[in-house]
């Protein structure tokens, strides 16, 4: 029967049978051996009305074909191509004629052109991008360790446990998935699975079932194979699928087509056709030599030219270990430069953004409820002219006059309206704005009924309800006024004795104060937000100033000597500060914290960082009664075992940075502390320090390091499963000093003495660890 002579419902149910074929049936492509005598075997553009079906769909027929894609596996163990993309401009698609097949493309200018090197031995491969320079890169697996060589960073580590990541997007394991670049055809993917015996596609990247048959294509036996295939991890692009096998071509894939929605109107189809085979002589394996590409969208076509060149290097198992570096500055790195260390200006810079920043203007203007309020208001002045002006509006009026309570409940109505909308915009309940408008619109109602039904007496109801309006705006005013007023007064002493206040939403979560920009500017700073951030200076930090202030609005607090000197936290000071959800971050630049400070602490629940300077003093145990803190800064600390069972205390840390330590004695072997790291900056790491660190089971982070450690030392670390350096003193000979730590999973570098020299020194040591080194900063 005809290819095309079942109706295109038919042939979609049987593509659905296909998929669960396609991956079975793409690893098969690679395996076949040739029939044919003939080194390259030249083929016209195939046309699907030429393929005649030799037998119909059927379990059997699924079968043989996986049976063919597990000998195709075990042919082509080893291979190696050269390949050469070139990407020529979009064309108009002429469906008439064959103007890709006709045209001279020795005399076309490609807008851009690849060149890539495969070579497959077994589970050893080698994937090299050779043009263009500028996406130059290596990968490349010996059987041991994996190399990974690109312009920003190297890396060595064991093969990934998933190895059909790895395969399919730098290593294909057959031919077959080198006939164009993935991410244009990712739909043969499944021939690198390990399990296709028992599933021919894997579950996630099929639609139904596929459709698996045998057909004369071409003048070449092949397995036709269609189905509709899942094109990305969201779920959300379905293609409608479907490849021929040669069945006398090692199963290359002779034609291959995928339509998918490429926008709300076009579908996009890509086709690629095999135009010209060769065999390699010693193995009787073929492959392809030159593949044609169209993408076609729109009446748009752009074409795209492979050309394949078999390279018999795939036997020398030298090269699958052979991967030079792309960026010189991973063979001779350039010197490391190493900070010194210096106070964190606490009174000169605030994190985070201010209330006139970017964020914070998109935060507050798709904020419209104000102009809105003020529109209603404009609107109801028109509806007071219509009234007196019409003829229709002087009967309504009349009406009204006769009917005062439905004028009164109007207006009470209206009155709850105003306090609705007036309640949207963030920080106007909480400053007393609402209540003012409510009341100022109340009284503006009375007025405008007054004036409308021309009424000369006032009631006692209506009295009433003025009263109440007025209680109501003075209330308001009351309690918006007390804020502002302390919260300015906070600002301008913060600011008069050398500190920072900064207004304005820090968090999406966090109520702010909206007003319209004029607005603000009139009323004052006091008036754009919550003190979210404040530096204040030490000297100021006492118990006077604290009730004078509203401390408990920020959530960044910052305390610092402007003679920079050291000194201890004021407890008494600390614990005037009122009970608060709002403070998330206190950062104390040179001062200490003793037990009684951290005590008074303990009234902030939702406290997460908190920096202090230890001053060479060990921290007090009470620093347990903050389980809510997730990190901690510790400046001048004293490391050993009292300093771990101080923070061990801590219920929810996650994460502590030493700054400027000094490393003690540690008798301990092994502290039972679940962590997620420990970040170590501005130290000399010595062996002592090392083994100090080595007990600890977590990652070990170092950053503007100095590491020395002599041949002689003995260095160890038990329990370390990760350590990084960044900016630090580490050359090749004291990275191989590191390799005693059994617990080893990772390695980080950037900014270091080490080289690729040793990096590959170290991965013979340990080549289950993974080394990654990021490029220098420029």
């Amino acid at each position: 029967m005809e290819l095309n002579s079942a109706p295109r419902s038919e042939r979609r149910i049987d593509k659905l049978r296909l998929v669960a074929c396609l991956v079975v049936f793409i690893s098969t492509a690679c395996a076949a051996t040739a029939d044919s005598p003939s080194l390259i075997s030249k083929i016209s553009p195939p046309s699907i009305t030429d393929g005649q079906a030799l037998s119909p769909t059927s379990a059997s027929g699924e079968s043989r074909l996986k049976a063919e894609i597990a000998m195709i596996r075990q042919a082509y163990k080893g291979w190696g191509l050269k390949r050469t993309i070139k990407t020529y401009p979009t064309v108009r698609d002429d469906s008439s004629q064959d103007s890709v097949g006709s045209t001279d493309w020795s005399e076309r200018t490609p807008v851009v052109s690849y060149s890539d090197d495969f070579l497959r031995l077994g589970d050893r491969f080698r994937a090299e991008r050779l043009q263009p320079l500028q996406q130059k890169m290596v990968f490349a697996y010996d059987g041991q360790i994996g190399r990974m060589r690109f312009f920003h960073g190297i890396t060595n580590r064991p093969l990934s446990p998933n190895v059909y990541a790895q395969e399919r997007n730098g290593a294909p394991r057959l031919p077959h998935g080198v006939l164009v670049e993935f991410y244009y055809s990712r739909h043969l993917n499944w021939l690198v699975l390990a399990d296709h015996e028992k599933q021919l596609f894997p579950p996630e990247s099929v639609i139904g079932q596929p459709s698996v048959e045998e057909v004369q294509f071409n003048g070449h036996p092949c397995w036709r194979v269609s189905w509709f295939g899942i094109n990305n991890e969201d779920l959300d692009v379905v293609s409608d699928c479907e490849v021929y096998l040669a069945k006398d071509r090692s199963l290359l894939p002779l034609r291959q087509s995928y339509s998918t929605p490429a926008g709300d109107r076009w579908p996009e189809l890509k086709t690629i056709e095999i135009d010209a085979f060769q065999i390699d002589s010693a193995s009787g394996l073929w492959y392809p030599e030159q593949v044609t590409a169209r993408r076609r969208w729109n009446s748009q076509m752009q074409p795209t030219r492979i050309r394949f060149e078999i390279d018999n290097r795939f036997a020398d198992t030298t090269i699958y270990s052979d991967a030079p570096v792309v960026n010189a500055k991973h063979a001779a790195p350039p010197k490391p430069i190493v900070a010194k260390y210096a106070p964190v200006p606490v009174l000169t810079e605030l994190s985070g953004p201010g209330s006139n920043s970017m964020m914070m203007r998109q935060v507050f203007e798709p904020q419209r409820a104000g102009g809105g309020m003020f529109a209603f208001v404009f609107v109801l002045a028109a509806l007071a002219i219509w009234f007196k002006a019409t003829r229709l509006g002087a009967a309504l009026r009349q009406f009204l006059g006769r009917h005062r309570t439905l004028l009164g409940t109007s207006g009470i109505a209206l009155t709850a309206a105003v306090a609705y909308l007036s309640s949207y915009p963030p920080g106007w309940t909480t400053y007393g704005l609402t209540m003012m408008l409510v009341g100022l619109f109340g009284l503006t109602w009375i007025v405008v009924t007054v004036l409308l039904i021309g009424q000369k007496q006032i009631s006692i109801r209506l009295a009433l309800f003025a009263a109440t309006c007025l209680a109501i705006c003075f209330g308001g005013y009351s309690k918006g006024i007390k804020r502002i007023q302390v919260r300015q007064r906070m600002i301008s002493e913060v600011r008069e004795m050398g500190g920072q206040v900064e207004m304005g939403m820090w968090h999406l979560d966090e109520e702010g104060l909206y007003l319209p920009m004029r607005l603000s500017q009139v009323f004052g700073e006091a008036w754009s937000g919550r003190a979210n951030r404040a530096a204040v200076s030490y000297e100021s930090f006492s118990k006077k100033n604290i009730d004078r202030w509203c401390l408990e609005e920020v959530q960044w607090l910052g305390l610092a000597s402007r003679q920079q000197q050291a000194f201890d936290v004021n407890a008494e000071a600390l614990s005037r500060i009122d009970a608060t959800d709002s403070l998330w971050t206190l950062h104390v630049e040179g001062g200490y914290l003793d037990g009684k400070a951290l005590t008074a602490m303990a009234h902030f629940p939702r406290l997460i960082d908190l920096h202090f300077d230890c001053q060479h003093r060990p921290v007090a145990e009470e620093v347990a009664q903050l389980p809510q803190l997730e990190r901690i800064w510790l400046t001048n600390a004293i490391v050993d075992d009292e300093l771990i069972r101080s923070l061990r205390g801590i219920k929810n840390l996650d994460y502590v940075t030493l700054v400027k330590p000094r490393f003690g004695n540690c008798e301990q072997r092994h502290h039972d502390w679940e962590i997620d790291g420990v970040e170590v900056q501005f130290a000399t790491l010595t062996p002592e320090a090392i083994n100090t660190l080595g007990r600890l089971s977590t990652n070990l982070n170092f950053v503007d390091c100095h590491v020395n450690l002599p041949a002689s030392a003995d260095v160890e670390l038990p329990l370390t499963t990760g350590f990084s350096f960044r900016d630090c003193k580490l050359d090749n000979d004291t990275l191989l000093r590191l390799s005693n730590s059994p617990q080893l999973v990772s390695i980080g570098l950037m900014g270091t003495d080490v080289s690729v020299d040793g990096i590959e020194a170290f991965s013979r040591l340990r080549p289950e660890v993974a080394l990654a080194m990021k490029s220098p900063r420029d």
